[in-house]
């Protein structure tokens, strides 16, 4: 994979001091995953808090909207779109919808400042449809187009149809020869919808580096050794604000939307997904941040980020040379980790199966069996099994498939995993499984009565899934020591 180029802090008008500062402010939010600091073009601090790594690639969740915006802008600059282009010219098919005088007038430039006249999300009404563009062109719009901002992750799906529709190409592989490849951007994966378009307003994984390249592009303005990539012009309205977002109630959230892409506070931009994922631009000082994260509250990074570290960027020019600070700064983000599951105490069972009660999981025995080191937790359900080995103390690797409902009513994809186990009392283990494509962390909780189990499951992530009930098994005969 080719990297960006790297260099200490100092060589870029930066402190190290100042991002060791940065970075221990970061590491106390919860779940950051990666970050990276690009200053000038080149990375200047950069980790992974294990069990997130640069090899992996990350889900982007809403993030994917910024890319969606470029294939957009590509796809006006060789011609094949306009930004006045209405939806029903785009799709001639409409003709034999039934679409309101309202859908007739939306355009994509409606659709890409999130002002295209729907009162709320409508991503739900695609999960029973086969014919997602066709959903949404009879969508009722309560609004009239381009009067109103409200955050629809379907209106960028149908962005992503456009394009496809243009150009015959789903989103990714339009992307991949004018922006990924010139990027060294390595296969990347995008989720379609059931006719194989990309899904747009999410879907999309990457690594952190991609991200941190692709937000070095964006500061160059679309330029990117000696070839311009995105339409510059086109980058300059996607990036500025083109609708009023000042009804939200987050600061970096109030300040305008551009093409997909925030407006932030001290002339900033940025493209964003949920649970922290960040492509973060700041002009005037020519930084750039990429961070990929699961947390629950995602204004903290951007505070920490126009707190902590905004201040110190007083100067473009090369600062005096600092090797122990740099060095301090280096051993700092070389360790960064998540904890592994925590208790107190060294607890081994006898290995036995548990056969469960009744339930609507459909989960029909639980198995645990114990090692030095380690556990292992199977459960059968009625159409798969799970088996999740988990250390104590570290985490060991699997790849799961966790059952449950999507909320598009899609298949649970298998996804690499890290799974750690710890005694919380006597009674009770608990197995933690990250989920390391993912911001997703599992919780497994069994709680262990004589030969009876009550076994529940939960996320500590709550955007992403509720928490499964708890359910009761009662042991069969031991299976060993």
């Amino acid at each position: 994979m080719r990297q960006l180029p790297r260099s200490v802090p100092e060589a870029e008008g930066v402190s190290s001091e100042s991002l060791l500062k940065f970075w221990k402010a970061i590491d106390q939010l919860d779940h950051p995953h990666s970050l990276m600091l690009m200053r000038h073009g080149h990375v200047i601090a950069e980790s992974w808090w294990e069990p997130y790594s640069p090899h992996t690639a990350h889900q982007l969740f809403s993030l994917s909207k910024s890319f969606t915006s470029a294939a957009v802008g590509i796809a006006i600059g060789e011609g094949k779109l306009k930004l006045d282009d209405k939806l029903v010219d785009l799709f001639p098919e409409a003709r034999g919808y039934h679409v309101s005088e309202r859908m007739a007038r939306a355009t994509l430039r409606h659709l890409l400042t999130m002002t295209s006249g729907h009162k709320m999300c409508i991503m739900g009404s695609f999960r029973n449809s086969t014919n997602w563009v066709k959903t949404y062109l009879e969508s009722e719009l309560e609004l009239e187009p381009g009067t109103r901002f409200v955050y629809d992750s379907s209106a960028t799906y149908m962005l992503s149809a456009a394009v496809s529709r243009a150009t015959g190409m789903a989103v990714n592989d339009y992307l991949y020869p004018r922006l990924y490849e010139p990027l060294g951007i390595e296969a990347p994966r995008w989720e379609s919808c059931p006719s194989g378009v990309s899904l747009g307003g999410w879907g999309l994984y990457l690594k952190t580096e991609d991200i941190a390249k692709f937000s070095v592009l964006l500061l160059q303005r679309g330029l990117w050794e000696g070839r311009q990539l995105i339409p510059a012009d086109y980058l300059k309205l996607a990036t500025s604000k083109q609708s009023d977002n000042s009804m939200n109630d987050a600061p970096d959230w109030k300040v305008g939307y551009g093409f997909q892409f925030w407006q932030c506070r001290h002339h900033a931009f940025r493209g964003d997904g949920a649970c922290g994922q960040y492509a973060v631009v700041l002009p005037a000082q020519g930084l750039t941040i990429a961070m990929n994260s699961g947390m629950g509250d995602m204004q903290r990074a951007l505070d920490i980020v126009w707190n902590v570290l905004l201040p110190e960027l007083k100067t473009a020019e090369p600062l005096p040379p600092n090797p122990a600070a740099v060095e301090a700064l280096r051993t700092f983000t070389a360790h960064t980790a998540l904890p592994t599951a925590t208790g107190d105490l060294a607890r081994r069972l006898d290995n036995r199966q548990y056969v469960m009660a009744d339930n609507p999981l459909g989960l029909k025995s639980t198995k645990l069996e114990f090692g030095a080191d380690r556990c292992v937790l199977t459960l059968d359900f009625a159409d798969r099994q799970l088996v999740v080995p988990a250390g104590f103390g570290v985490r060991l690797p699997s790849t799961l498939s966790m059952p449950g409902a999507d909320p598009l009513n899609r298949p649970n994809l298998p996804r690499q995993a890290a799974s750690s186990a710890a005694w919380t009392n006597l009674h009770e283990l608990l197995i933690e499984s990250w989920f390391i494509e993912t911001p997703t962390l599992h919780q497994f909780r069994l709680r262990f009565d004589g030969d009876r189990l009550t076994f529940s499951k939960g996320c500590v992530i709550p955007f992403l899934e509720e928490p499964w009930a708890a359910v009761e098994g009662k042991s069969g005969a031991q299976q060993g020591a």
